[in-house]
């Protein structure tokens, strides 16, 4: 569906008014398929980084990595070859390399140091050779011009973007004044139903936080291994 498309959608289709500028619906449709992506994790995508040979860090923080605003709350796996790399506390990542820092191989864990950027993305154990990480991650919905760019595509499927429009977008319209926000409304409830509907359906969200924003206090956490930690390692 293109932007084009989904003001028709909205504004014929869902409020049956063409009292709303153009621009008055791209904000409508930029709020609430923000929101809609957030929440549920309809997109994703898998890109590709380089580790270098003896690396303990790599950054996540280049290419569609920034364009597409990559955050660790939006982590969904990653994997080197075949082999899968698991997310775990940066601390618990910090711990093993303090401890055996003379150990290299594959590596095998992941722990973000930061919960708002991935430049910082600490691996254990330390890489022995270079290798390709893929990291398959939640993007953003996507950026377009308010008001004009009538035939740019957006990115959220057909089979889940119409009732996100046809009830988020027209609620958000309707009772988006600042002195009357969409909330309260049985359209804005039937939106949040149907946003709640989509999240569930395994597998998209599987590495989604759920219900709440990314923490390091709460986030899930792989197993670690089961070799305990020398008395030497700093906490």
């Amino acid at each position: 569906m293109n932007v084009t498309e989904a003001r028709a959608n909205v504004k014929t289709g869902a409020l049956q008014t063409d009292s709303f500028t153009d621009s008055e619906v791209d904000y409508a449709i930029q709020v609430t398929c923000n929101d809609f992506c957030n929440y549920t994790g309809v997109l994703i995508t898998t890109d590709t980084v380089t580790i270098a040979a003896d690396a303990t860090t790599v950054s996540l923080a280049g290419g569609d990595f920034s364009t597409q605003e990559f955050r660790p709350a939006f982590f969904e796996n990653a994997r080197i070859g075949n082999k899968g790399v698991k997310r775990v506390d940066y601390d618990w990542v910090r711990r093993r390399l303090e401890a055996y820092p003379n150990k290299k191989g594959r590596p095998e864990y992941i722990g973000f140091e930061d919960i708002s950027i991935a430049a910082g993305s600490h691996i254990y154990p330390t890489a022995d050779v270079s290798y390709t990480l893929s990291v398959t991650w939640h993007p953003r919905f996507q950026d377009y011009t308010i008001g004009s760019d009538h035939s740019v595509e957006l990115a959220i499927p057909e089979r889940y973007i119409h009732r996100a429009l046809w009830e988020g977008c027209a609620a958000m319209l309707v009772y988006g004044e600042a002195t009357n926000n969409p909330w309260p409304t049985t359209g804005w409830q039937r939106y949040l139903a149907y946003r709640e509907e989509v999240r569930r359906m395994a597998p998209m969200t599987a590495g989604l936080p759920k219900p709440n924003p990314y923490t390091l206090t709460d986030q899930p956490t792989a197993a670690a291994p089961t070799q305990p930690e020398p008395a030497t390692a700093q906490g």
